[in-house]
């Protein structure tokens, strides 16, 4: 039961700092701005002390990933002793505040030169920036007390509590879609027969990973393994088509959307297989992940991504969470639904 009352409380959590606006905001500004969709209110969300959510800490990790991947050594020194550990925790942690603080510069200096903030509150930016780096302080503590998908890796819950939130909304949104004729029965079979397969795939890469760590089962690197990859590979294809774009210039949208997608595909199964390099380090018996089983888990992630831009670009479908999101969404009810059945799945 714990799993699940770890997954109430962060939902609980984020529901609770999405209903908090920022002090200082206009109440009618943010009244014209935010509106109820589907019983959570996406603008106020945005407007909320949790308008950062956990992407300052998400972001630092995937930095602290990066490292990894180039220097395996960095995780036998992580593993190596509780306090190598902790230091490296404190460091991301540290980063993360300081990366909260100059996005929520940002964000409430936009919303001043908006005209959203009470002409009579006073230090409105300070205040501001003030507020998300709390919050995000109170989420990287947070973080450290979720056991799911796996023990130290409860980041990834704080990543998908909004779209769990949003979920109710999307699918009042697609069922209104339905009534009025705007998505058609065979559209909602097919990303439906998708969005299923998506799933079957995901939960066979989480029980094939599950067994291939070590002896004693599945580990923080290989929920690494599954999760990071398709993240890792957005964010670099994002910089190097940026680059080339700010270097060559947009020519034809198509062209560079589509050698977008095929060097994502491509940095998946590279960062994936590079895990093969970095050992399981929690215990004595723990060995490297095979090269055939990192492979397959590529694969996987391949078919899951593309095949949901293929989805979303052929149907007229409201939303679907991208594939990455998609892959840790799954994992971790999965995690979940496994820990309520007593089984080993996604366990650790």
């Amino acid at each position: 039961m714990r799993a699940v009352a770890e997954l109430i409380a962060v939902l609980l959590l984020f529901t609770l700092g999405y209903l908090i606006p920022l002090p200082g905001l206009d109440p009618d500004a943010v009244a014209r701005v935010a509106g109820p969709v589907g019983g959570l209110d996406q603008g106020m969300a945005r407007l909320s002390i949790f308008a950062l959510g956990a992407v300052p800490l998400y972001a630092v990790l995937s930095w602290l990933e990066f490292g990894r991947l180039i220097f395996p050594g960095l995780v036998r020194w992580q593993a190596a002793s509780d306090r190598n550990a902790v230091r490296l925790w404190r460091v991301v942690v540290v980063l993360a505040l300081a990366l909260s603080a100059m996005q929520a510069q940002g964000i409430a200096e936009a919303l001043q030169a908006m005209g959203m903030v009470d002409e009579t509150a006073g230090a409105f930016v300070p205040v501001a920036v003030s507020c998300c780096v709390g919050v995000t302080a109170l989420l990287a503590w947070v973080s450290g007390h979720i056991r799911l998908p796996c023990a130290g890796a409860g980041y990834w819950v704080l990543l998908v509590a909004p779209t769990l939130l949003l979920a109710p909304s999307s699918f009042l949104t697609t069922a209104e879609m339905f009534r009025i004729g705007a998505l058609s029965v065979r559209d909602g079979l097919t990303v439906g027969v998708f969005i299923a397969a998506a799933v079957a795939l995901i939960v066979y890469a989480n029980l094939l990973l599950a067994g291939a760590g070590s002896t004693r089962g599945p580990s923080l690197l290989s929920v690494s393994a599954l999760l990071w990859p398709p993240f890792l590979s957005t964010t670099v294809s994002n910089a190097v088509m940026g680059a080339y774009v700010e270097t060559w210039g947009l020519h034809t949208t198509g062209v560079i959307m589509g050698s977008k997608a095929a060097l994502e595909l491509v940095l998946i199964v590279l960062f994936t297989s590079l895990y093969r390099r970095m050992p399981v380090v929690e215990g004595e018996n723990g060995r490297c992940l095979p090269l055939p089983v990192l492979l397959t888990v590529a694969g996987i992630q391949v078919v899951v991504c593309a095949g949901r831009d293929l989805a979303m670009s052929h149907f007229n479908w409201p939303q679907i969470p991208s594939g990455p999101l998609l892959i840790v969404l799954v994992t971790v009810m999965w995690a979940c639904w496994a820990r309520l059945q007593h089984r080993q799945g996604m366990v650790c």
